[in-house]
């Protein structure tokens, strides 16, 4: 894509002034507003600048490779073309060739020697491919053609996304000409780290960045719900890049299974995360490329067996209702009561609530499942007193600006807050409530299987983890050690 940039004498508002016209991209806007009385203008459509030779000089500087054209819109080679158009008589703009920069910085570790007329040095690193060479029309025409290239007039070099078959070309273009080629190290540094729980972004064959894009469109149209997309998409991105420049469209099996070693035991990713890496592996291989049902050969690893995290009654009754922000304190305590994931509680629109009935409609659960919960009597007054003061819309929690939900997030922070007051374990989330729900109701003497179709679970193995953490049957369990004392006292 040519993203040309043009220099033009116009007249706006009564005065004379330079037209810097280009694409409407945020590198452009960001390096016109280094020119001084740089302004957009709504009715031209275009910037302009002050028609004087520091300003001239200074578009020259920022946009090097920009061409000149005369007012009706003719092109010239020179800037003292455009001198003549333009400034007959007032001006003496510079004689100079268009897109020579007056000093160009070498890379680091580079000696100006180095750097011959015919000499090209090409560094690639954070996903950006930095070009420094002699400013020939030919290399810059090429350059302009590359999709989001742009001159960088402080490091005074050309800058090139990293992706697609960019590095590919250019290295084919400039050939024999290439005094340094900067490569090994970045591809090096592309090698995972887990720092903060960062990533720094990979190099990616185009091949595979074209499966990727694939893999998008097939997860919409198979209608995978967006939480699953984003999962799959975030771990075939990460398995894209861990691979650089290979295909991975020829892996066989075994090569698969080895990189979910690597995983494993170089990286340490959990076994829950390897189970997401290989959901997305399979769907790419076996949905995007068709192929054989490979990943039936390859063992899964065995995921630990949590249980559920509680928060007892007390607790919950005290610290919610102490929550001095009523829209906190009715999404904590209507939450808890319909035993809602976060998302559901979030996404509960108004009129899914009967208050007659007493019940709420959940729409599009988990595995895009309806399902309907009872409403608690006694969280009555207390949404009618949110009503009241919040006056919702559509959804029972929306945002400040009331045009969609509350967001997820927030709601965890939400939660955040009063864990802290509770001293509770960082382990702990917003799903703890649910969790809670469930495991009161079994205390309570509520049927598991009721219990089941209220969490909307499909296997009623999932249910009964919260037999694990109930007090309903523990609490009729006389302890060993307390049945000595007790044999100890009798005898006593």
């Amino acid at each position: 894509m040519n993203q040309q940039i043009l220099l033009q004498k116009i007249a706006h508002r009564g005065a004379e002034r330079i037209a810097v016209r280009g694409p409407n991209e945020g590198w452009f806007n960001q390096s016109i507003r280094r020119i001084a009385g740089a302004t957009w203008s709504a009715t031209l459509k275009t910037w302009h600048v002050p028609y004087t030779k520091e300003a001239f000089h200074m578009a020259q500087s920022v946009f090097p490779e920009a061409d000149l054209i005369t007012q009706d819109g003719k092109l010239v080679a020179t800037n003292a073309g455009f001198q003549k158009e333009t400034s007959p008589e007032s001006q003496s703009l510079p004689d100079q060739k268009v897109g020579v920069p007056e000093k160009t910085i070498l890379p680091s570790g580079t000696k100006e020697k180095d750097l011959s007329e015919k000499n090209v040095v090409i560094r690639a690193e954070k996903k950006q491919i930095f070009v420094q060479m002699p400013m020939d029309p030919k290399d810059i025409g090429f350059l302009k053609k590359l999709k989001y290239a742009y001159w960088n007039a402080k490091k005074q070099c050309w800058i090139v996304p990293l992706y697609g078959k960019n590095l590919e070309n250019i290295k084919i273009w400039f050939g024999n000409r290439i005094k340094d080629l900067h490569l090994e190290q970045a591809i090096k540094e592309q090698v995972i780290t887990r720092t903060e729980g960062k990533r720094p972004p990979g190099i990616m064959n185009p091949d595979n960045e074209a499966a990727w894009e694939a893999a998008k469109d097939l997860l919409i149209l198979k209608g995978y719900s967006p939480s699953t997309r984003r999962t799959y998409l975030s771990e075939l991105h990460r398995f894209f890049s861990d691979l650089k420049l290979e295909k991975a469209v020829d892996f066989p099996r075994e090569r698969v299974a080895k990189y979910l070693v690597w995983c494993s035991e170089k990286l340490g990713l959990k076994e829950n995360t390897i189970h997401s890496r290989m959901n997305a592996l399979k769907f790419y291989y076996e949905q995007v490329l068709g192929k054989e049902k490979m990943f039936f050969e390859i063992p899964r690893p065995k995921k630990p067996k949590q249980l559920p995290k509680v928060i007892s009654e007390e607790k919950i009754l005290k610290t919610i209702l102490s929550v001095k922000n009523l829209k906190h304190r009715t999404l904590l305590l209507f939450s808890y009561s319909c035993g809602f994931r976060v998302a559901e509680a979030v996404d509960v629109c108004i009129k899914n609530i009967d208050e007659d009935r007493f019940q709420v409609f959940i729409a599009g659960g988990k595995g895009k499942k309806d399902r309907v919960v009872p409403l608690a009597q006694s969280i009555l007054p207390f949404l009618k007193t949110y009503k009241e003061v919040y006056k919702p819309r559509k959804w029972l929690f929306e945002n400040q600006k009331k045009n969609g939900p509350y967001s997820a997030r927030s709601a965890q922070d939400v939660f955040k807050k009063i864990a802290k007051v509770l001293e509770l374990p960082d382990t702990m989330s917003f799903h703890s409530l649910r969790h809670s729900y469930a495991t009161h109701m079994l205390e309570n003497g509520i049927d598991i299987s009721i219990i089941q179709k209220l969490l909307g679970h499909n296997d009623i193995r999932t249910t009964l983890r919260y037999t694990h953490v109930s007090n309903r049957h523990m609490s009729q369990i006389e302890n060993p050690l307390d049945a000595l004392f007790r044999k100890k006292g009798k005898k006593e």
